[in-house]
């Protein structure tokens, strides 16, 4: 790695660290400047201003979050592979809970300010469906997953509802007194444990 992308990759990291904690759009480059050490004309060198960064920020994060779903993946087949994908949801949540804070502002930042061109962001979320029916389709052949009409809104509905829940948990303190009393992972764990009782195959006496 140059010098140059490990300095551009030390500012991702601390502008994530900022939009977690911060409301994306009161966030500026000089705050990021500060808080990295990095001077702010070289911010807008290596980005091309705020929105450059934060879509820098979001595409980093998805690489990041790609490496822990091929970790937990590679080497499984059948409805193990398939646990393991869903799992990696509670896994980037006990251990990077940070990503999901980012999301929830980059998701609120594009509605209200919008991207020209999200194809790239796009695509790389497509990864994550074409490796779920892969592994999906494999478990099929094994007969350890069940056969579904439309399997491809069963994972959009499947991981919207996930991706929704670790997002709210992530961001959300307690509003009403039963919140208090919340297991944010086991209600994930929970959740994940429904979906993959839909999709394993039922034994046969």
């Amino acid at each position: 790695m140059s010098l140059i992308e490990a300095k551009k990759n030390f500012v991702i990291d601390k502008a994530v660290a900022i939009f977690s904690e911060k409301s994306m759009s009161g966030v500026t480059i000089r705050d990021i400047a500060q808080i990295s050490g990095i001077g702010e004309a070289t911010i807008y060198r290596y980005f091309g201003g705020r929105k450059g960064l934060i879509f820098a920020c979001a595409i980093k994060l998805q690489h990041d979050v790609r490496e822990i779903f091929l970790d937990a993946n590679n080497k499984l087949t059948g409805f193990e592979a398939i646990s393991r994908f869903y799992h990696a949801y509670l896994k980037i949540f006990v251990e990077h809970i940070e990503l999901y804070r980012f999301l929830c502002e980059f998701d609120a930042f594009c509605l209200s300010e919008g991207f020209e061109n999200l194809s790239e962001y796009a695509e790389n979320i497509d990864d994550f469906k074409f490796r779920f029916l892969s592994l999906y389709n494999e478990g099929v052949a094994l007969g350890e997953l069940r056969k579904i009409d439309n399997v491809e809104t069963f994972y959009l509905a499947s991981t919207h509802a996930l991706l929704s829940l670790c997002k709210k948990l992530a961001t959300e303190g307690p509003i009403i007194r039963q919140d208090v009393h919340v297991n944010k992972t086991l209600e994930i764990s929970a959740l994940i444990n429904m979906i993959l009782y839909n999709l394993k195959a039922q034994e046969t006496v």
